[in-house]
């Protein structure tokens, strides 16, 4: 711990001058890249990170033993529940598709045998609702404090994690609010971040030239495919009052409020580090806006890597904190594999594997069906897509949605949106030989969530319910409905996909 606390000083008493002066020279380099074609690809790719958390055999949060994450093959997170999954690129077509599913079924399939054997499990969710042993807000609270740094006691003992935090603290007077429906609070640390987890696709573009087209899309993707996919309709049970009315506090996605509360401190929402981001009008705007965005903390390399991505080390640390719901990736290993990319946010994590890729192969399908097309939802105004992107946090498919169609008109049912919707991925899917086979096996379970208006939050704020009229109290209704998610997800996490749930209604 004390080795934690000095890197933590080391890293706040970094010079700020010089970290900036090496962001403002990696960003030269970088224009130079784009400008010569090292960013250009001849295809498409993707790729996906996939957040979990762990808990014990009654279903509880639980802590993961270090010494399991080399076994599996998986990367610690923030909280010392959190795991993630990353994939290897792969083209953008079916094989791609379809490598991905297959790496994430294996090494998780890796991981449930391993975890078993320490009576642990991972879950594929946006957010836990059986708190620990000791109680979500002990949990979440405990620190340990030297010289005035605080540290969150159980978030993974990395730097760069705790330096944000105190930097935020300091920003906030010592404390960090979060206010959602049911529940008002205060933290010392950034760590209720960690309450969420979420699925991160990304898609690469192989023309730097036409990112801003694809980037843009992708803003006017967020409320519709967020409303599609929400998780999380419920904090941890402890954390509200005993007499809460779940059916009152059911706010659909609620990572979106708490990791913007976890980090933001400003008041003017266009200044704000975590939100829906700017438009941008050319290739050289992917690099201004994350060379203007303020600074977190200043990490410097100590000593340079031997990848490509490791020469321009401070600027990807400033573009790590560049936290908007969908934000521009530069890397690659070497010169030759150095791309750009996407990395699309808002998504919380699904209840299988076919669900999670499903929902990959859509956005990546309707970036290309938009773009193919020059489709018009495009000239949306931005503020419209901010605000359908919150409408989707709260509501989940009820939220009333505004789309641009191919004739330029505005609509706002879910019949015609979500109809175009899967019509423009499918088209984008085809000219990479998708086919049919696959629309049936990943697309179509999506498709039946807005024709039977049942999102994964959806159906666990009507298990909650269905627990309340038989007897129980609201905490042990939430914990119900959770443990009914856990044993849905126990037998269909690799095989099945959520819409057996609502074929079968269960």
């Amino acid at each position: 711990m004390n080795d934690l606390f000095e890197e933590v000083q080391e890293v706040l008493s970094t010079s700020p001058g010089e970290y900036e002066e090496r962001v403002e020279r990696q960003v030269e380099f970088l224009r130079r890249e784009c400008d010569t074609g090292a960013l250009h690809n001849p295809e498409p790719t993707v790729g996906l990170e996939m957040e979990l958390y762990c808990v014990d055999r009654k279903g509880r949060l639980a802590r993961i033993p270090y010494g399991l994450f080399d076994r599996v093959g998986i990367a610690k997170e923030l909280g010392l529940h959190n795991a993630e999954v990353n994939t290897d690129y792969a083209l953008l077509d079916e094989e791609g598709f379809r490598a991905q599913f297959r790496e994430l079924s294996e090494r998780l399939w890796r991981a449930e045998e391993v975890f078993s054997e320490s009576g642990l499990r991972l879950v594929s969710d946006g957010m836990w609702v059986i708190p620990p042993a000791e109680g979500s807000e002990e949990y979440l609270g405990a620190t340990d404090e030297v010289e005035g740094i605080v540290i969150a006691s159980n978030a993974a003992e990395l730097p760069r994690y705790h330096s944000i935090s105190n930097v935020i603290l300091e920003r906030t007077g010592g404390s960090i609010r979060v206010e959602v429906p049911g529940f008002s609070g205060r933290f010392q640390t950034i760590l209720p971040e960690a309450l969420t987890t979420s699925i991160q696709p990304h898609h690469q573009v192989p023309d730097p030239a036409d990112f801003p087209l694809h980037f843009n899309y992708s803003i006017r993707l967020l409320g519709p495919m967020l409303a599609l996919s929400t998780n999380s309709p419920f904090l941890p049970s402890d954390l509200y009052a005993e007499d809460v009315d779940p059916r009152e506090v059911a706010y659909h996605e609620l990572r979106i409020q708490l990791f913007e509360q976890s980090i933001n401190t400003e008041d003017d929402y266009r200044d704000r580090k975590v939100r829906v981001p700017d438009d941008l009008h050319s290739p050289d705007d992917v690099f201004e806006q994350i060379r203007a965005d303020e600074t977190i903390v200043p990490m410097l390399a100590k000593e340079r890597g031997e990848m490509y991505e490791d020469s321009f080390f401070e600027f990807n640390m400033k573009r790590g904190t560049f936290w908007r719901w969908t934000r521009p990736v530069i890397g690659g290993e070497t010169r030759t594999e150095a791309n750009l990319r996407l990395e699309f946010r808002p998504l919380p994590s699904q209840p299988t594997l076919r669900d999670t890729v499903g929902l990959q192969a859509l956005f990546s399908g309707a970036l290309l069906g938009l773009v193919g097309e020059d489709h018009p939802l495009v000239e949306q105004d931005w503020s419209v897509a901010r605000d359908n992107f919150y409408a989707a946090a709260e509501g989940s498919l009820d939220a009333e949605q505004r789309w641009i169609d191919r004739e330029g008109d505005e609509v706002r049912t879910n019949d015609e949106m979500y109809g175009e919707l899967f019509d423009l991925a499918e088209s984008g899917l085809r000219t990479r030989s998708v086919s049919e086979g696959f629309f049936d096996q990943f697309l179509s379970p999506l498709k039946l969530r807005v024709e039977e208006g049942v999102t994964p939050s959806v159906w666990r704020v009507r298990r909650t319910v269905k627990h309340l009229h038989s007897g129980e109290g609201p905490r042990e209704a939430m914990e119900a409905a959770q443990r009914d998610y856990l044993a849905m997800q126990e037998g269909r996490l690799f095989d099945g996909s959520f819409a057996d749930c609502i074929r079968q209604g269960i």
